[in-house]
């Protein structure tokens, strides 16, 4: 499974912090969600959804951010 950060307004993958494209072949892996939301809270990175594309299948399910988590730290 790959994980990726998607920017819910712009519609871009997250790339590097300063970067985002539109090509989930050039945006960043994280492997883990855990490492993902981890990383989006660590660098204040906001208004992001969680994409998770599955081997094999290619099936791609999006989970919203737990806005909860942006909001304690």
């Amino acid at each position: 499974m790959k994980i990726f950060l998607q920017d819910t307004r712009t519609g871009l993958y997250f790339k590097t912090l300063d970067a985002w494209t539109e090509s989930i072949k050039e945006a960043f892996n994280f492997k883990f969600s855990e490492k993902a939301i981890a990383y989006a809270v660590e660098h204040h990175i906001t208004d992001v959804q969680i994409v998770m594309v599955f081997s094999g299948s290619g099936h791609v399910e999006t989970v919203p951010f737990p806005k909860q988590l942006i909001h304690a730290h």
